[in-house]
């Protein structure tokens, strides 16, 4: 007689009853058709990388993060955001895109921390995204705040405070303590477990995680 197999999903990976799961459809839906309504096109990437691409500009905890395998030849990583691998196609396929390209993008990414109450493993990413070849217009700072407000509204969360932030000016403290080059991790162990929303302005990217979605804007340049 074979042994029983108990049933189970990994730590940190998550999955709804049917209620739940239309419930979470409708939310996703809501915040796809603000992004749309500001003019924001849709993207979507593969869930699996080439590990070189993916880590090119990661390290420390990020990189200890990574669900990392291989497939024969292949040294593969699993998206840990959607911002590496929008990197990589925008620099794949800039000819065949216009400038400025605002794109959104919603799926999962996945990390191999520690779960617990409010942190997943496995979850979804709400990016918004302004990518120029030049210089941007300050117009697309006050559009990001735009977005993330309707966003909220139509979701009906109730009463919210949207708190603007510069990482500079982080940036600039943690140079004086001579820790510039860890920026990048301090933030992203640290700012993460703020009830806040931050919202970048130009060449920074911050997020804030509201249940198992995460909504990122940031605006970006190639100059």
């Amino acid at each position: 007689m074979s042994e029983k197999i108990e049933p189970r999903i990994l730590q940190g990976f998550v999955e709804f009853l049917p209620a739940d799961q239309i419930a979470f459809n409708k939310m996703k839906d809501s915040i796809k058709e603000v992004y749309e309504s500001f003019g924001f096109l849709p993207l979507d990437t593969p869930t699996l990388e080439y590990s070189d691409v993916l880590l090119a500009k990661a390290g420390g905890e990020t990189e200890k993060q990574i669900y990392r395998f291989t497939k024969g030849d292949a040294d593969i990583s699993m998206r840990f955001d959607l911002t590496v691998p929008l990197a990589r196609y925008v620099a794949m396929h800039q000819n065949d895109l216009a400038f400025p390209f605002k794109r959104y993008h919603i799926g999962k990414v996945f990390r191999g921390e520690r779960p617990q109450k409010g942190r997943f493993r496995e979850f979804y990413q709400c990016d918004i995204d302004v990518i120029g070849s030049d210089a941007l217009d300050l117009v697309y700072d006050a559009e990001l705040p735009a977005v993330i407000y309707s966003v909220f509204q139509k979701l009906n969360i109730g009463k919210f405070t949207v708190r603007i932030n510069n990482r500079k000016i982080l940036g600039g403290f943690f140079d004086s303590l001579g820790l510039y080059d860890k920026v990048t991790d301090i933030l992203r162990a640290n700012l993460q477990n703020l009830n806040v929303l931050m919202i970048p302005l130009k060449k920074s990217c911050h997020s804030f995680q509201f249940q198992v979605l995460m909504m990122k804007s940031s605006i970006l340049s190639m100059a």
